[in-house]
């Protein structure tokens, strides 16, 4: 790749990057300005591995919403992130617990696409689960190169998992921390409120500080490559953005990862009352309270961003 070709793919990641940051209220800004760069670094970490295989890790289990249910940010972008790396030819699995198992099958379904594996953690499952999980990755071929955590609580500094209010939820939101600290390879965490796998980069003062309750939820498991966004959503299509683009496959945003198959997903899940909105805790068709053609606008946006 050309200098200048190199940059011109720099420069449009960076607006990516830059456009899913946006804060939508939680005070994110702090951690955003401390990870700027941080997209190009992860989407070069696939595009330069040279046999990749990626295991994808979402699902953020509401207890006290109405229904409780897992929220639907999250799946979205965990799938749109997995059919992009399956276009691209790149090995793709999927990972939740036994809780929303359902809502991610009823995505799959919706979205057409061959078979992407999905591994679920069972119910009451042994401490060995994990151990059992990381042994098997490691004789696939290729072996599992990368992790990533999309919108995926984890514990704080007590190994307790909280929501955005404090509250432990620790026993509908089994923690995968000690999957991510164990696994070999590169762990990338999307999240956007300081609670979810990979924040523990920052140091506690820093979410404490930029965050309500931020000193109670922080998670303290830190990754590889973390991307912060306003919506966890957002800073997956981003990621799958970014590595159309060092592939140099955006066709694949043009012709098919469109805001109308992200928009078919959600009003199946939503319909079928599998999923809630995180922030209502209803099962509606926002998505943190924003309603949906403003994510469609983000979509937009990231696809003008790559076209141009």
């Amino acid at each position: 790749m050309s200098c200048e070709k190199s940059k011109s793919k720099e420069k449009k990641i960076a607006e990516i990057e830059s456009l899913y940051q946006k804060d939508v209220g939680r005070g994110i800004t702090p951690l955003t300005e401390a990870t700027q760069g941080q997209l190009w670094q992860a989407a070069r970490s696939f595009t330069g591995h040279s046999l990749p295989h990626v295991v994808i890790i979402t699902g953020f289990f509401i207890p006290l919403s109405n229904p409780p249910a897992p929220e639907n940010d999250g799946p979205l972008g965990a799938i749109h992130l997995a059919i992009t790396l399956h276009r691209l030819s790149i090995p793709v699995r999927l990972l939740c617990d036994f809780r929303c198992a359902q809502v991610i099958e009823a995505a799959l379904e919706e979205a057409r696409i061959p078979f992407i594996p999905l591994d679920i953690v069972p119910e009451n499952s042994p401490s060995s689960f994990l151990e059992e999980l990381l042994s098997c990755w490691s004789t696939k071929f290729p072996p599992v190169s990368h992790l990533v955590a999309i919108e995926k609580a984890g514990q704080n500094r007590e190994g307790v998992v909280c929501n955005m209010r404090g509250e432990d939820i620790s026993l509908c939101n089994p923690p995968f921390d000690e999957l991510f600290r164990k696994f070999s390879g590169l762990r990338v965490g999307i999240g956007d409120g300081g609670n979810e796998l990979g924040m523990g980069n920052f140091p506690l003062d820093l979410v404490a500080s930029a965050i309500k309750n931020g000193e109670r939820i922080a998670c303290v498991t830190p990754c590889d490559h973390l991307l912060v966004c306003g919506v966890s959503n957002w800073g997956a299509w981003g990621l799958a953005a970014a590595i159309s683009l060092l592939k140099e496959k955006i066709d694949l945003w043009e012709e098919n990862l469109t805001g109308e198959l992200d928009y078919r997903i959600l009003s199946k899940i939503t319909e079928a009352g599998l999923v809630v909105d995180g922030m209502a805790g209803l099962p509606q068709m926002s998505i943190d309270n924003i309603s949906w053609p403003i994510h469609s606008e983000i979509l937009g946006k990231i696809r003008k961003i790559l076209s141009a």
